[in-house]
């Protein structure tokens, strides 16, 4: 293990779905909860996130996402760095437990526990000594999150391999010069981070999802919205959408965005 074991984190998002960054951990944080609430935002646009209520399956969505959206990885380190594990971990599923720490705020970080399709994330913020930790959970069927505000939380059901294909097929249609990147949004040269990233077996009870929690199936709010079978991905007009699916996008993205200017 490395001594020096300090990263920088730059990150960046779409214009239409980041919220500003805020101190710590918090950029980090937000590009998880993108993630969670809809991949579709960094590459197709949130609506399609909002249509399908979708996730990947770890080693899938980390194979498929923009360099640039990687959590902490440097495609530079050596095979023993904690980045480099960390990359690994979330690329092939191997199983293993990674700790980001804030250095400049130890008591925020991030821990992910990996075990093959199987994900959990705990993020923990501190502000005006108040902590709060949001929770994404990939159990292989459901993506779960929810945080220690609330007992209140979100599932999406996961896509079948079938859906999967033709989602494939929708990112190769993906264009990324459609889509303006600010690398400002998540820059900050005072912002390090310290990785502890160890292979070991995470038992299953880590990937079980809390019963004192009320989840809101996405998915199933989705309803007809979610079948891939009758959806044209060579029809232009069918991939846009309508005011009400607008104002239900920029509402979504305009909650996020104040729940995290709150926290500061």
């Amino acid at each position: 293990m490395p001594e020096d074991t300090t990263q920088t984190s730059p990150q960046n998002q779409t214009s239409i779905s980041t919220p500003k960054k805020k101190k710590g951990l918090s950029g980090l944080l937000i590009v998880l909860l993108i993630l969670v609430g809809g991949f579709f935002a960094v590459i197709v646009g949130v609506v399609l996130a909002v249509r399908f209520g979708l996730i990947s399956p770890v080693n899938w969505l980390m194979k498929r996402l923009p360099p640039e959206l990687t959590p902490v990885v440097s495609q530079l380190s050596t095979l023993d760095s904690p980045e480099a594990k960390l990359s690994m971990m979330m690329e092939s599923g191997r199983p293993g437990v990674c700790t980001i720490t804030d250095a400049n705020n130890p008591q925020s970080k991030i821990v992910y526990y990996i075990s093959n399709e199987k994900m959990k994330i705990e993020s923990t913020d501190v502000y005006d000594g108040e902590a709060t930790t949001h929770y994404i959970l990939v159990d292989g069927e459901y993506t779960y999150a929810w945080d220690t505000t609330s007992m209140e939380g979100t599932k999406s059901k996961m896509p079948t391999k079938e859906e999967r294909e033709e989602l494939d097929y929708m990112i190769s249609q993906f264009d990324a010069s459609d889509y303006e990147f600010d690398d400002a949004d998540f820059e900050d040269d005072d912002d390090s981070y310290v990785i502890d990233c160890q292979y070991r077996n995470v038992p299953d009870s880590e990937f079980v999802a809390p019963t004192n929690i009320n989840f809101t199936d996405f998915s199933e709010m989705m309803g007809e919205s979610s079948d891939f079978d009758d959806f044209d991905y060579g029809n232009e007009e069918e991939m846009m959408f309508d005011e009400d699916e607008m104002a239900r996008l920029e509402e979504w993205a305009q909650e996020m965005q104040e729940e995290y200017e709150d926290m500061e």
